[in-house]
């Protein structure tokens, strides 16, 4: 039984209602959203829904609205909001190439239809969250001097941050070497990018990624459950919120493999 549903049984046992109040992450300010929680726990909440700053929550009415406006106005989103809350987020580079080397596959941008698809859904994406992103002037490119910087930092939601900047806005040679330079300026590694010390690590976290059935990038881990890609974020809340299809044998059921035509 999930946290939610003990919390509603035993108000249900004792004849009682629960208060379920909703906040939305980043509202008024990032660091108020931990206080805010604590208060409505001090002050008798049974349940705190904390909702996700989206572009367009128009179902959720024009209060719920203007505060996610106000919080995506300061950049708050994944994973900014998950501050304050029960469990911490973990960044992991890894190189997506051998990735696919690996699973015999072919990068998107390697299949010129799913390219240009790929770009234009992704600068959807941008546009209809109210983000900046312009293509760099190379892509592919070779990431790893940014894997390896971001090694070196620790990486972490500033570091990972600049380093996607770097990336995808301004339009930029992502590869640049004074750019790089720049960024490594700006991050201040404290370890040496280049060291062999930093470059084994990058190959051991892809090694690590393959053993786990990791097959891209972003991939979300929670509780040994992989998510893999944007549009997993919805499961990932839902498991995080306790739902109880996570608690039944759904997940493994849905996975197991039936017979087919096996193309050859």
């Amino acid at each position: 039984m999930s946290r939610i549903q003990s919390t509603l049984a035993a108000l249900k046992a004792r004849g009682g209602k629960a208060l379920i109040p909703y906040i939305t992450s980043g509202d008024p300010f990032a660091d108020a959203t931990p206080d805010i929680m604590q208060a409505l726990a001090d002050g008798g909440a049974d349940i705190i829904e904390l909702g996700i700053p989206f572009s367009d929550p128009m179902a959720d009415g024009p209060v719920i609205q203007k505060a996610s406006e106000r919080a995506l106005a300061r950049g708050i989103g994944l994973p900014q909001v998950l501050a304050g809350c029960s469990y911490e987020v973990q960044y992991r580079p890894v190189l997506f190439a051998g990735m696919l080397s690996h699973w015999g596959q072919k990068g998107p941008a390697e299949i010129e239809p799913k390219r240009a698809w790929t770009f234009r859904q992704v600068h959807w994406l941008a546009h209809r969250h109210g983000l900046p992103l312009q293509t760099p002037t190379q892509h592919p490119f070779n990431p790893l001097p940014l894997l390896r910087l971001m090694l070196a930092c620790g990486p972490n939601r500033q570091v990972v941050d600049a380093v996607l900047r770097h990336v995808w806005v301004g339009g930029g040679d992502a590869a640049d070497p004074a750019r790089l330079a720049a960024l490594a300026v700006q991050l201040a590694p404290m370890r040496d990018p280049a060291g062999d010390d930093v470059k084994r690590e990058l190959r051991q976290a892809g090694e690590d990624a393959l053993a786990r059935g990791i097959f891209g990038v972003p991939t979300v881990e929670l509780d040994g459950r992989l998510f893999w890609g944007l549009d997993a974020l919805d499961m990932v809340a839902a498991a995080l919120r306790d739902d109880p299809w996570f608690d039944g044998p759904a997940w493994g059921d849905a996975a197991v493999s039936r017979p087919g035509v096996v193309r050859r």
